[in-house]
């Protein structure tokens, strides 16, 4: 049996909730359009601090990730699973490197690039960031497993 008074106050309660965040009811909260909030619809953090840093890690990272990418295909053969994976990290990084410049402009200036090649660029970022993480995390479970067995 449901109590009609706790019933009563637990909508008061929620009428209340939703009158401090701007929702007269149910329908405009679910009824709200989110085309403001897309993939690179974003507000910008800093304008002026965040094209300086991508550039910056972008030149250091792609001369030091093109010397391991180098050095690594110099040698030609692959002999441990740590070589195989630091080509495959600088593989990623320099995939996650590429995206830098467009995300540097986007900071400074709107994104004027399309939303079929912000959703591309993402994607690369994304799998390039993830990829990196899943190669130093392999790399560091084939050392242990060296030492420990």
């Amino acid at each position: 049996m449901i109590n009609m008074e706790n019933h009563d106050k637990v909508s008061n309660n929620l009428s209340e909730t939703l009158e401090d965040y701007g929702y007269n009811s149910y329908e405009d909260y679910y009824n709200e359009s989110f085309e403001d909030y897309g993939a690179c619809r974003y507000g910008r953090p800093s304008a002026m601090f965040l094209p300086v840093l991508y550039s910056l890690f972008f030149v250091i990272g792609f001369i030091g990730n093109g010397l391991v990418f180098w050095v690594i295909l110099a040698r030609v053969k692959l002999c441990n699973m740590t070589d195989v994976c630091l080509l495959n990290l600088a593989i990623a990084d320099l995939l996650l490197l590429c995206t830098l410049p467009f995300l540097a402009h986007y900071s400074r200036a709107d994104w004027v690039f399309g939303d079929g090649m912000c959703k591309m660029l993402m994607g690369t970022y994304y799998v390039g960031f993830y990829s990196g993480i899943y190669f130093v995390t392999l790399m560091s479970i084939d050392r242990s497993s060296g030492n420990t067995f």
